[in-house]
């Protein structure tokens, strides 16, 4: 599967074609308020491909821990709304960032309120929430404690986040048990003394130095 780009200036409708003329099975997309996910779902039926999961928005993500009342409602309502999204579409599992920004490392019992009502809302929809290891392990570590015996939260392993946010850190030795979906991309690692956005660079898989024979033996 491979993800689709609001970036290269051509309809998504138009984009699945060129996935599966080049030889890719399925996609997935990451949510916004105007993204006409049943149009996707229909054309994916008419290609005969997999609607293989939705990501969702992350700019929010921060506010689950630290965001006032009326911030941490709004980034709750917001993943409700991709989840309704899944449901629409026939979509089993929710890609979620467990945090956002590079300053914070304390988790709070307020986020994981927050997310607990994000779960419990995608259980009664059934649908799975695949956290993801973007920068923040903190965060991503209270959330696998936290939900640890619950079947609706599984860990989306993301090779590149690892190389670049998570430093390395086998974060599949850490929540394997947990793995439910993958994104493989590679990345040149940190490229300076602090991690930051361009770092995660997203290339195709044997760009970058990410080891893929380790990769595929902890896999």
């Amino acid at each position: 599967c491979l993800s689709l780009s609001s970036v290269c200036g051509i309809p998504y409708e138009e984009q699945l074609p060129l996935f599966k003329n080049t030889g890719f099975d399925g996609f997935f997309v990451t949510w916004n308020p105007n993204l006409d996910v049943l149009a996707l779902a229909n054309k994916a039926r008419e290609l005969d491909m997999l609607f293989q999961s939705i990501h969702a928005p992350w700019g929010k993500a921060a506010d689950f821990w630290h965001g006032d009342e009326a911030s941490g409602q709004k980034a709750i309502d917001e993943l409700k709304a991709c989840i309704d999204s899944c449901v629409l579409c026939g979509v089993s599992i929710l890609v979620v960032h467990a945090f956002i920004g590079f300053e914070k490392h304390d988790p709070t019992e307020t986020g994981l309120v927050r997310f607990h009502q994000v779960v419990d809302y995608a259980r009664e929809k059934r649908i799975r929430i695949a956290f993801e290891n973007p920068e923040g392990e903190e965060y991503l570590a209270a959330l696998m404690e936290h939900f640890a015996g619950d079947d609706t939260v599984g860990f989306c392993w993301d090779s590149g986040h690892e190389l670049c946010y998570n430093r390395g850190k086998d974060m599949l030795s850490l929540y394997g048990h947990k793995l439910c979906h993958t994104h493989f991309n590679d990345n040149l690692g940190v490229s300076g003394k602090d991690i930051f956005w361009t770092d995660d660079l997203h290339l195709v898989m044997g760009d970058g130095i990410a080891d893929w024979q380790g990769v595929m033996h902890r896999i």
